[in-house]
């Protein structure tokens, strides 16, 4: 599968070849799934960052972060993809994919010096509603954090301090290109799930 960065520079490089007069502007584009944090590189340019995280299943793998200074502000871009996503590590039951590589993007992206975060959610096999990533950003509570949907069965409290006071004043944005809620008859456990 070609990047969209990889794919344009395919297209222009072809339409230079049957039209050498003309001049193609490549601007990459993505979703907030994979190829999030790469297309926002390819067109704004920045530090691209990457960070050793937890994949789905709690395995290492390379996550990427994005780091922009956008009039003063700096912002991260994280691809939760990356670490969430269907290729990062061999494919078990969804119910034990857990988002704490997300987790790990997201403390990454704040020692670097982030002020704001942007989260692109998508094509992720996790469906553990951001526990994990709570969990990575040192959430406690009576069951463990980072063993997926599975794992959440008998909850009863969470306490949440160690992520506020790990998050301060950063501001935390999710982008995403769908509206689906993440339960219910239309949400996207039951919409995706059985895909994943």
């Amino acid at each position: 599968t070609l990047s969209a960065s990889a794919a344009g520079e395919a297209i222009a490089s072809g339409w230079a070849r049957t039209s050498p007069g003309d001049t193609v502007d490549v601007v990459p584009m993505a979703g907030a799934d994979q190829g999030f944090v790469e297309a926002l590189h390819a067109s704004c340019g920045g530090d691209r960052l990457e960070v050793d995280a937890r994949g789905p299943f709690g395995g290492p793998v390379r996550g990427l972060v994005l780091l922009l200074d956008d009039a003063g502000l700096r912002t991260a871009y994280v691809d939760s993809a990356s670490v969430c996503g269907p290729d990062g590590e061999a494919r078990r039951a969804p119910e034990d994919a857990s988002t704490a590589g997300v987790g790990d993007l997201v403390a990454a992206a704040i020692e670097a010096g982030a002020a704001r975060v942007v989260v692109g959610l998508g094509a992720g096999i996790a469906t553990d509603g951001g526990a994990g990533m709570l969990g990575a950003l040192g959430a406690r509570a009576d069951v463990p954090l980072d063993a997926g949907p599975a794992g959440l069965v008998g909850v009863t409290s969470v306490d949440l301090d160690a992520v506020r006071a790990q998050l301060g004043h950063t501001e935390l944005v999710v982008a995403t290109d769908v509206a689906s809620p993440l339960l219910g008859l239309f949400g996207a456990v039951r919409a995706d799930g059985p895909g994943k």
